[in-house]
């Protein structure tokens, strides 16, 4: 006969290997993942996702409910967690940049549903979040799913943050002179502004930042040049010693 201690041992065991193999289910995903697993924007084809954001990602209680949830759904929801302080450009694209933002997510039939309920551990989470997975629309408006962003706007990105840096350079190098400097730079602004009208938000930052580093590195320099001395000629007008002998001889 199983002894009482026993019993419980073995229950407790139980418990134990269930959440953690409710754990284990839950797929950890990044910038280079999310898009291609879940397909959250292009289809959706791969099922429904219940994804948490937060930074470190789904731990403890959480992810091992976020799994629960997903295995009591007969496998028809995957879970998954999406750690915000390193998948970046996924949480910026989500409106998750803030410190401390955590969201649970469901990716669904091309929507997006975003779970109202608490995140904090608490008993009978898991059968909250499979109630959310199953019928979200009795808790949640349908949203669209942000596009994820562009080869060619994550590059502008990375070049306007580049260029940033350049022109805080440039700014430094230009203190000494900024008053001649400032009208050359703001006329280059200007016809900027007057072209960049017909760009995107995220081609015409990084143009004017650019006029900004370029203009102000020529006008520095242009202030920052010294006249050459009384007396002295200039580089183009020198004559070397071999010409002035010719000369003399043919005088």
């Amino acid at each position: 006969m199983i002894s009482r201690r026993t019993a419980i041992l073995f229950a407790a065991a139980t418990l134990a290997m269930l959440s953690f193999a409710a754990a284990v289910a839950v797929r950890d995903l990044d910038d280079s993942t999310f898009e291609h697993q879940t397909q959250a924007a292009t289809g959706q084809t791969t099922g429904a996702w219940l994804c948490a954001f937060a930074p470190g990602g789904a731990t403890g209680a959480l992810r091992a409910a976020l799994g629960a949830a997903a295995a009591a759904s007969g496998r028809t929801v995957i879970a998954a967690s999406v750690d915000t302080l390193s998948a970046t450009k996924t949480a910026a694209r989500f409106g998750l940049l803030e410190e401390g933002a955590r969201k649970v997510v469901l990716f669904r039939d091309r929507k997006l549903y975003e779970f109202s309920g608490s995140l904090a551990p608490h008993e009978g989470q898991a059968d909250e979040f499979l109630q959310f997975a199953t019928d979200p629309s009795s808790s949640a408006e349908a949203q669209e799913v942000p596009a994820p962003p562009s080869p060619v706007a994550a590059a502008l990105a990375a070049a306007a943050a580049e260029l940033e840096s350049v022109v805080e350079k440039v700014r430094e190098f230009v203190q000494p002179h900024w008053e001649g400097v400032r009208p050359h730079v703001e006329s280059a602004l200007e016809k900027v502004g007057a072209t960049s009208g017909s760009l995107s938000a995220s081609v015409a930052a990084p143009v004017a930042a650019l006029a900004l580093g370029v203009a102000a590195a020529v006008a520095a320099a242009l202030a920052g040049k010294k006249r050459l001395p009384r007396g002295s000629s200039s580089p183009a007008r020198r004559v070397t010693r071999s010409q002035a002998t010719r000369r003399t001889k043919r005088a």
